[in-house]
């Protein structure tokens, strides 16, 4: 049960943590572009 709240803890700081939002959203974008060209062949 510990565990549990120390990873939602982690997980709410991670998510506070704008580093690590900006490089999420990186991601995400580069996820969408992939898809794109993926999807464009």
């Amino acid at each position: 049960m510990t565990n549990l709240v120390k990873f939602f803890k982690e997980k709410i700081y991670n998510f506070s943590n704008p580093v690590l939002t900006t490089s999420f959203l990186n991601f995400k974008n580069e996820l969408f572009v992939f898809k794109n060209i993926f999807f464009n062949y």
